[in-house]
């Protein structure tokens, strides 16, 4: 029995890797392209957890190495020229804070953009709406994904919100729609990092924009072992709301367990 819900849940759970995976692209893809763009060089360009063993190596353009690191969830580009140590931030330091801030931003408005684009896209297919329905159709949602992020983090309200393990029993449901289900999920979930990566927390990209910002006001840097406080906070706190959510979305699946049972 065990052994036959792993075997069912192993597509579902590739697709939400895959999935996830090709919005984390997107989103270092805003990064990247915002970075060439105030002329910063970028080292590595990765899929994968910082800190993890590089995988694959994809290739190289100019100074940029293309890499796959060992655990799936997240990617990152690393700022300087090919040879700099792990741990060095001193070229993203060293730029203006409005440099930072447009670096920063890029990677959401790129997840939001492309959200709204694939949102619209199946809103289309799977209802035959129009461009302009699917579109306010589209930006209802997305303002449902806001709501529910604000009411998460302000009146710690999280049964609106699905951590990993509600993602895949999520995609195992739209799987069984189709494709054009599949690209409505992807475009929910792009523009649910989108906004996630927006917040003010530390760890977020929300969080070094206010640190810009802040940084332009005061004319001067904040220092490493502010930054490294910073990050163990930050760390600690998506760890916590990790488990919250991840918690929440076991308890849902054995409600919903019970509840099936119960009704045959």
């Amino acid at each position: 029995m065990l052994l036959s819900t792993v075997m069912n849940m192993a597509g579902p759970i590739a697709a939400f890797i895959v999935i996830f995976s090709v919005v984390v692209v997107v989103h270092e893809a805003g990064h990247y392209l915002a970075a060439k763009w105030c002329r910063v060089p970028i080292s590595e360009f990765s899929l994968g957890f910082p800190g993890t063993l590089v995988v694959m190596t994809l290739g190289r353009y100019r100074e940029t190495a293309f890499t796959i690191r060992l655990l799936p969830f997240g990617g990152f580009v690393r700022f300087g020229n090919a040879g700099y140590p792990e741990d060095d931030g001193a070229v993203f330091d060293g730029l203006l804070p409005s440099h930072k801030a447009v670096i920063l931003v890029a990677g959401s408005l790129f997840n939001l953009f492309t959200g709204f684009l694939l949102l619209v896209a199946a809103l289309m297919a799977v209802r035959g709406l129009g461009l302009i329905d699917s579109s306010k159709a589209a930006l209802e949602l997305m303002g449902q994904v806001v709501s529910e992020t604000f009411s998460a983090l302000v009146y710690l309200n999280f049964h609106g919100v699905i951590g990993p393990v509600g993602a895949a029993v999520v995609a195992s449901e739209v799987m069984k729609q189709g494709l054009w289900p599949m690209v409505g999920f992807a475009g929910l979930m792009s523009f649910s990092v989108g906004i996630m990566n927006l917040l003010p927390v530390p760890g977020f990209d929300g969080w070094h924009v206010v640190l810009a910002g802040i940084e332009a006001v005061r004319g001067k840097p904040f220092n490493g072992r502010f930054h490294a406080l910073a990050g163990a906070a930050g760390f600690v706190v998506i760890v916590v709301l990790m488990v919250a959510v991840t918690f929440l979305d076991v308890t849902s699946i054995h409600d919903v367990i019970n509840i099936t049972c119960t009704t045959r």
